[in-house]
């Protein structure tokens, strides 16, 4: 029934506008390329969470037949995105700048989120030796540092707006900032 629908049902446009609860709400099928871009996560990503299973319908993405794209199925796609790829790291869009990403929830990678604030990879790397658990970790699966916005917004808020450093070490702004 899946494989049937998925090459039959017409094929929706994802309005960049929605929130994901919204998109993650809708019926029928979806271009991959656009759900994986609202949700801030790579097609590669999807595909290879895909092909982890015996079969990709039980995530509710197919291929096309007749024109080899991928296409999601929302409503077998939602579950399975809420159970398993919700916490997933995700990338910073280029389009968000500081105030966006403080304002936001997840996972994502420290080198992206230093391109969007005043501090270099390795001065917040100095900042977890010097004040401990900041959200801010080495990913073991991934071999790259991850920051959880949740706890690690908060800290950096503390930071900018505190007229006393959090140490006895300084962390430096970058002079350079904003690229």
């Amino acid at each position: 029934m899946f494989k049937n629908l998925m090459t039959t049902a017409a094929v929706q446009e994802v309005d960049p506008t929605w929130s994901i609860p919204t998109l993650l709400a809708k019926t029928g099928p979806f271009p991959l390329e656009e759900v994986a871009g609202l949700l801030e996560l790579t097609t590669a990503t999807i595909k290879f969470e895909a092909s982890q299973l015996d079969d990709s319908y039980q995530m509710g993405i197919a291929r096309l037949w007749n024109s080899g794209r991928w296409i999601v199925q929302m409503e077998l796609f939602a579950p399975y995105y809420l159970e398993h790829l919700e916490h997933r790291i995700r990338r910073v869009p280029e389009r968000w700048d500081a105030n966006d990403l403080l304002s936001k929830k997840g996972r994502y990678f420290l080198a992206d989120v230093c391109r969007k604030i005043p501090f270099k990879p390795y001065h917040i790397k100095r900042q977890i030796k010097i004040n401990g658990d900041i959200g801010v970790w080495k990913d073991s699966t991934t071999d790259n540092y991850v920051v959880d916005m949740s706890q690690f917004g908060p800290w950096l808020k503390q930071v900018w707006l505190s007229p006393e450093p959090l140490s006895t070490e300084v962390i430096n702004v970058d002079p350079h900032f904003p690229p």
